[in-house]
């Protein structure tokens, strides 16, 4: 009955994962295109959750770390595209802005 548990957690875990995937990084829309860019398209998004997710495992053990707080998966892929849109916004201002964020 424990290992049932253990399992039932780990799917919803994973269910919530897929979740902000689709919800956060827009890996649901699609258009009808030619199969190679779609494939570029697929690795892109390969690459970009892999990044995500590195990311996101930095992020939550510094938070951890330094607040003893855990974040969710949804809040942390929030915090980051946040943080993304910063660094984007002030690459076009001056490198010592860039380097604050």
């Amino acid at each position: 009955v424990k290992e049932i548990g253990q399992l039932y957690r780990l799917r919803w875990q994973i269910e919530l994962l897929f979740k902000t995937w689709k919800s956060q990084l827009k890996i649901n829309q699609l258009k009808n295109v030619k199969i190679e860019r779609w494939l570029c398209h697929f690795y892109t998004q390969c690459i970009v959750l892999l990044l995500s997710v590195l990311g996101m495992a930095s992020l939550r053990k510094m938070v951890w770390q330094r607040f003893k707080k855990q974040l969710s998966e949804d809040l942390t892929i929030r915090l980051m595209s946040k943080k993304i849109n910063q660094l984007s916004e002030a690459s076009t201002k001056s490198f010592q802005t860039w380097r604050t964020i």
